[in-house]
């Protein structure tokens, strides 16, 4: 089973250092519970020989190779694209290109993708300011020579991704991620962090 979901001790010493070194000391109190929901999270189970998902990991070079992984459930995304009626949009196979991990890409499973016309799945991942294709990035790449073609994706938004992810702990890490990004930027505007943080 897989362990070292994530190693985060030195980005959350050097936000530390950052948030006492713009006046953000406060906030001191809130990573901490961050640290401690991360934690605390159940430690997922994921089935990979019985269940299709998607992993992305998130690195950190600059805090001595911190990093921490994300894992999409593709049965629990296609629920909620069921469950929210989500319509598939025509967005430009460039595009898509931008939003695939080339480093997962088997080869032998192009010529098989290059056939399938289901629509891709893409998730906004906005501690990044990106978007990941989470499920059908062979069918994007084999087709990667025609970039001016449309291809269907399904769209997910921040909270429907959250509600795909593989269990408490990705959640509780990206929504940690999700909400130093916003403390960062808004720090001193406290009426608008209350309308943005996520609850972790």
């Amino acid at each position: 089973m897989e362990k070292n979901f994530y190693k985060l001790d030195n980005f959350f010493e050097s936000l530390i250092f950052y948030l006492k070194s713009n006046g953000l000391s406060h906030f001191e109190s809130v990573i901490d519970s961050y640290k401690i929901a991360i934690k605390s999270s159940e430690e997922p189970e994921i089935a990979w020989h019985f269940k299709e998902y998607y992993r992305r990991n998130i690195d950190f070079p600059e805090f001595q190779n911190d990093f921490y992984k994300i894992i999409w459930d593709i049965s629990q995304a296609n629920l909620i694209i069921k469950r929210d009626k989500i319509k598939p949009k025509k967005i430009p196979l460039g595009l898509a290109l931008q939003y695939v991990d080339i480093s997962g890409i088997e080869w032998p499973r192009l010529a098989k993708a290059a056939s399938n016309e289901n629509p891709i799945i893409i998730v906004e991942y906005d501690p990044l300011n990106l978007s990941f294709v989470i499920d059908g990035n062979h069918r994007v790449y084999s087709r990667r020579n025609s970039p001016y073609k449309l291809i269907p994706a399904y769209i997910l938004n921040t909270q429907q991704s959250i509600e795909s992810m593989a269990g408490e702990l990705f959640r509780n890490i990206f929504k940690t991620h999700y909400n130093i990004t916003k403390i960062v930027n808004h720090g001193r505007n406290k009426s608008k962090l209350e309308q943005i943080l996520l609850p972790v």
